[in-house]
């Protein structure tokens, strides 16, 4: 869920083909050297209008392509991982009001 500046939220599907995704999201580890791996994460996320608020509430389509990338970690670990992502899309919002 994104909360935009006014507190309105949008609320995504992630990586639901049967929710208009491309695909299911992928991980892939890289090996990071000394025991560690780098976690890379792709997903298209769909909006859910009827779990959104505010304005998000008339969106009526669009998706966007997030990838994060971790900070080197040891899998299995419980330690917090950092991570870093960006994206791109739209969104279409309901025409008429």
């Amino acid at each position: 869920m994104f909360t935009g500046a006014d507190g309105d939220k949008l609320a995504f599907h992630y990586g639901r083909t049967d929710f208009g995704a491309g695909g299911p999201g992928v991980v892939t580890l890289y090996d990071a050297g000394g025991g560690e791996v780098v976690a890379v994460w792709v997903a298209e996320f769909t909006p859910v209008a009827a779990a959104s608020t505010g304005r998000y509430k008339r969106v009526v389509g669009g998706s966007f392509v997030m990838t994060a990338v971790t900070e080197p970690f040891v899998l299995g670990s419980g330690d917090p991982v950092a991570y870093a992502w960006a994206g791109d899309g739209w969104i279409e919002f309901e025409r008429g009001r």
